[in-house]
């Protein structure tokens, strides 16, 4: 395996507690999460006709806020760990 990926692996299995507590801050709950991850997985066009464009978009932006906010964390902890013990 790529040094690289064994890495990657191991971030996130310690950044776990971090994502979640990450999460529990954005959305004060799980249910929350889960009702805007949903918005994701149904098509715009459908929320378009059934009225809830915009908690469809609202949705979407938050779930997705989150989801680039833990990968620039591991990207960031990726970058320095590479440049601390590899170079």
């Amino acid at each position: 395996m790529n040094k690289s990926l064994i890495i990657i692996i191991i971030l996130l299995i310690i950044d776990l507690p971090l994502f979640i507590v990450i999460g529990k801050l954005m959305y004060h709950g799980w249910d929350n999460f889960w009702d805007d991850f949903k918005w994701n997985l149904i098509p715009d066009i459908f929320s378009l006709f059934s009225g809830s464009f915009l908690k469809d978009k609202r949705g979407e932006l938050n779930s997705q806020l989150y989801f680039c906010v833990c990968f620039i964390i591991l990207f960031l902890e990726l970058i320095v760990v590479i440049e601390v013990f590899f170079n």
